[in-house]
This record gives structure tokens, sequence and C-alpha cells, in this order.
């Protein structure tokens, strides 16, 4: 199937596709509004960027153990999608992939992946259920910024990194467990955390970066490690229940 092959086709409503089909491309069925079904079949071992983007009645989306990887936007804007499972032969997601599933409840990631990556879960509202699998080394820029359902989250011990923004906004988390393994959290990564309570912070973080606790106004307790040199602005800024704060004294 070409790019654009079907682009706007507002009116269609189901798609049976090829046993032979290799691969969907770009923009392929990008903003058919109508489109309730897709069933990818086997031989399918790419989808496209933004190949689905704007599909906003598609609620089911069947995806088979031959698929290696989904590209940047493919199912952006699919407002009516409320549960994906990604198979584990997928090893890579592109940005934004799911953002803006405004109905999206729950995800089943690929036990594959090395990466969450940029925006792919931004403004999912209704996203309350997420595991992250051991496979993954970093979380990327804006991976669940808005993501505001989600109440817990477990970051694996594979996990090295925490990008910008990652978790901003996520306001009825009430714990997140950061492990050893973490040596960077990025600028504003749980801004507009409400619901949390309490963070430790790794031994193995040094700089707590910009913004990165700004506005958790549930925030109560802290402690910081002593492996920790610096502190950069507004870190805690609007942290307005902080009672206890721990800062070694190195």
């Amino acid at each position: 199937l070409g790019a654009y092959a079907f682009d706007g086709c507002n009116g269609l409503e189901k798609v049976t596709l090829s046993s032979s089909l290799a691969s969907i491309s770009n923009y392929t069925f990008q903003s058919c509004q109508s489109l309730i079904s897709v069933v990818i079949p086997e031989s399918v071992t790419q989808i496209g960027r933004f190949a689905f983007r704007g599909c906003s009645s598609m609620k089911e989306l069947q995806l088979t153990s031959k698929l290696t990887s989904i590209l940047d936007h493919a199912f952006k804007g699919c407002s009516s999608l409320e549960k994906v499972v990604i198979p584990d032969s997928v090893v890579s997601i592109g940005d934004n992939c799911f953002e803006g599933c405004s109905s999206l409840k729950n995800v089943q990631l690929s036990k594959s992946l090395t990466a969450v990556s940029r925006f792919i879960f931004r403004a999912c509202p209704l996203l309350a259920s997420v595991e992250i699998p051991s496979s993954v080394v970093t979380i990327m820029n804006d991976a669940f910024n808005g993501c505001s359902s989600i109440t817990e989250m477990e970051v694996p011990s594979s996990v090295t990194s925490i990008g910008k923004y990652a978790f901003e906004g996520c306001s009825k988390m009430t714990r997140i467990t950061i492990p050893p393994s973490v040596t960077s959290i990025g600028d504003y990564a749980f801004r507009g955390c409400t619901a949390l309570k309490q963070i430790d912070i790794p031994p193995t973080i040094t700089t707590i970066k910009i913004g990165v606790f700004e506005d958790c106004d549930g925030l109560e307790h802290i402690n910081i490690p002593s492996s920790v040199t610096a502190i950069e602005p507004g870190a805690f800024q609007g942290c307005s229940s902080l009672k206890k704060l721990a800062i070694p004294s190195s």
C-alpha cells in the first residue's frame, strides 16, 4: 500500500488487508474518521509514520507477532481506541505514536523495547495501567506527560535515564519507585504530580534538575542522597505541603 493511499477517506469503516502485505506505508489511512476496525495481517512487519493518525472512530487494534516496528505518529489522535497490546516482536515504537488517544485505558508494551519513546502517550488522560518492561533502558521526554489517571509507576531496574517532562501532569500518581540504576532525571520530569506525597531520590543522582518536582503540592517528604552535588533552580518550587527535607551535610 502506497503513502497517502486512503488518506481522508472519511466513509471507510472497515479494512481487510492482504495476507501478503509486508508493510503499511506512511499516511496510508490518515484521517479515515469512520474507520472502526483494522486487522493487521501476520505478514506485516512495519507500520509507517502517520499511518492511522486521526482515525477517531477506531476502537479495536489487532497487532500480530511478525510486526517489528511502529513508526512516529502512527496512531496519534485515535481518540476511540481503548486498549493496545504491543506484541513482543516489536523492537521499536516511534515518537508520538499514541499521543492524544484520549480513550486509551490499558496498554501492554513489548518486552523487546529498549526505550519508551518521546511523547508516546502524551495527553492520554484515561491511561491508568501500563507496565514498563525490564528491557527498557530509557524513558524519553514527555513519554507520559498528561497521563492524569496513572496512580502508580514502577520503574524497572534496567532504566538508566528519565527524560524531561516524562511524567509531567500525572496528577493522580501517588507513588513512583525510582531504582538506583537511574543516573539522570530530566528537567520538569515530575512537575504537577500533585498526588505524590513522598519521593526517594536514588543514590546515583548527582544533580536535581530544573523544576523536576515543581508544583508537586502534595509532596511532604523528600530524601536527598549524599551523591547530590547540585540542586538547580525551581527544583521544588510550589511544593507547598513540604514538611520534611533531608539534605546531607556533605
